[in-house]
């Protein structure tokens, strides 16, 4: 019942090898510092690894966190207690309009469960605060997932990942030395690329390995055999 959660990083994993192969043929009986091209080869490396794992907790969250909700008493207590709070800030005519919205649905608390599940999990998940909101909601054990370790790696590799998305990793510092070997964008080392690289595959890993022991706990699909 995980295949298309698997999928997705089976997808990321690729992609990421196929980039740092990349690099690595274009690198071959080369010697001095990296070219720009050589760079973006592993710049899209990273890019890849944080879009992979921003598309797998979305998938994973839609798809398997309204199945946990009915297992995990404390996943529905966070979901109640969202929607107390949400409509109690949100102004009347919203507030009617998705009430309006539930009762006439089969299912009365999906638009509820669909306006949760976007704030959650809508908007960009490339920083551990995001991801940290998703495994809150998850009732995951969240220093097992984003550790003492490991948090500093991933607010790194976030930072650099928002630095190439962002600003095309230009260098815009005014005060910087034009030496003949001034770059107009931020070099990044090889060992440098690939550590934040493995820190996400690994955050998402993680995330994927504690969301199944928590189905397993519930045994949440299983099917009866008697």
């Amino acid at each position: 019942m995980f295949f298309p959660e698997y999928s997705i990083l089976q997808k990321t994993t690729e992609s990421v090898n196929n980039f740092y192969n990349l690099y690595k043929n274009r690198r071959a009986g080369t010697f001095g510092p990296s070219t720009h091209i050589q760079q973006d080869i592993y710049r899209a490396m990273l890019v890849f690894a944080c879009a992979g794992l921003d598309v797998f907790i979305k998938k994973l969250v839609h798809d398997k966190l309204p199945q946990l909700l009915a297992y995990d008493k404390n996943v529905e207590e966070r979901f109640a207690d969202f929607v107390g709070r949400d409509l109690r800030d949100d102004k009347i005519v919203s507030i009617q309009r998705l009430l309006a919205l539930a009762l006439v649905n089969p299912n009365p608390r999906a638009p509820l469960l669909e306006r949760y599940l976007r704030e959650i999990a809508g908007g960009s998940l490339q920083s551990v605060g995001a991801v940290e909101n998703v495994i809150k909601a998850s009732c995951l054990e969240s220093e097992k997932i984003i550790t003492t370790q490991n948090r500093k790696p991933l607010q790194e590799a976030f930072g650099v990942r928002n630095e190439i998305i962002h600003e095309m990793d230009i260098n815009v510092e005014n005060n910087a030395p034009r030496s003949r070997r001034y770059r107009t964008r931020r070099q990044r080392s090889q060992n440098t690329v690939e550590r934040h690289t493995k820190a996400i595959v690994g955050l998402a890993i993680t995330f994927f390995t504690a969301y199944k022991k928590v189905f397993v706990k519930y045994s949440i699909g299983v099917k009866s055999t008697g």
